[in-house]
């Protein structure tokens, strides 16, 4: 979860104080900015925000063959699924393996992707694999010699965005997101968006997450992107040690968690919802709700603590004054 400044008002009025605040950062190999300047210093790439259009991303991925000089790297963020739970880790060492071989080698610009997902290519999770691969490229040294770009089908939320930037990542193309907005549109389930062109519906989600990456930004008093980026101004709940160390080290996890094992799981199980056997006709119309937000019932939704017995509970012993009632609903909490 993001951390926050511990004050009674915001830092930063991201919306007051906009002209202090920026999204604009540099990517790509730095120099020592103690050494005498050369040319060196200034090859690097200019991004107004770290939030990639699918145009942008394109170019991104094109700029090894349009400059000279500049070579890009995409590395299969999947693992297969015969190969169960334990595939996760073992796959995330691969890719941590891949990127520090890659960046050794003098690649400037270091692109994660899950986009060869496929009934039996499982995606591994943005924020492990980003948090990994950039703790691996800070311990070999290597980290500031090339830029980290996710092109995942994960990230959708602008807390999603948020987390891969402070745990290491430079851009963030959330592909999937951009094909569900047009889908919605195509679908009728947008009527402002009717008619608009593709590129109008995502750049108009690359604005929210925008906004939103700047309210982020000023909970805890920080103008700059640049500022933000792999600073690790979050905590881990219910993740384990092990993870913890791998991908997300310095961190504080008190209550420890989940490990690999039960992080594959449930990667696992999401990747069966999405490639299910059952026939496509019989198949529910929409996504399935598990309850982060609003409180809903089944066996598989998420808990949360104050549910519709917890509060009627509250009720009858404010109403009734009775030790009873306080008794049953101090139980349930």
């Amino acid at each position: 979860y993001q951390l926050s400044a511990q004050e009674t008002t915001p830092p930063i009025d991201p919306i007051r104080e906009s002209v202090v605040m920026s999204l604009a950062c540099w990517i790509g190999p730095e120099q020592n900015v103690l050494s005498k300047p050369e040319p060196a210093h200034c090859r690097r790439l200019w991004l107004e925000q770290p939030c990639l259009l699918p145009a942008e991303m394109a170019a991104l991925l094109d700029v090894g063959n349009r400059f000279k000089g500049w070579r890009v790297k995409v590395l299969d963020a999947t693992f297969p699924r015969s190969e169960g739970p334990p595939g996760l880790q073992r796959h995330l060492n691969r890719v941590c393996d891949e990127a520090a071989a890659v960046v050794a080698e003098g690649c400037e610009v270091l692109v994660l992707s899950d986009e060869s997902v496929s009934s039996d290519w499982v995606q591994i999770p943005s924020l492990l694999v980003c948090g990994a691969v950039h703790q691996t490229l800070v311990a070999e040294k290597l980290r500031l010699k090339t830029a980290l770009v996710i092109h995942s089908g994960d990230p959708h939320e602008v807390a999603h965005h948020a987390l891969l930037l402070t745990f290491g990542a430079d851009a963030v193309c959330p592909y999937l997101a951009y094909e569900a907005l047009l889908k919605l549109r195509d679908d009728g389930k947008m009527p402002e968006k009717e008619g608009q062109p593709d590129a109008k519906v995502c750049a108009s989600y690359q604005k929210a997450v925008g906004k939103g990456l700047l309210k982020i930004m000023a909970k805890m008093g920080i103008s700059t992107l640049q500022s933000y980026k792999g600073a690790q101004i979050a905590d881990a709940i219910g993740l384990g040690k092990d993870v913890v160390a791998m991908c997300f080290y310095g961190i504080a996890s008190q209550l420890g968690g989940h490990g690999f094992e039960q992080l594959a799981q449930r990667t696992l199980a999401v990747h069966e919802r999405g490639f299910s056997a059952v026939p496509r006709g019989l198949a529910a119309d929409s996504l399935p709700n598990e309850g982060q937000y609003h409180w809903r019932e089944g066996p598989n939704a998420e808990k949360h603590l104050n549910d519709p017995m917890v509060i009627a509970k509250l009720q009858e012993a404010a109403r009734s004054n009775s030790r009873a009632a306080y008794a049953s609903f101090a139980a349930l909490h």
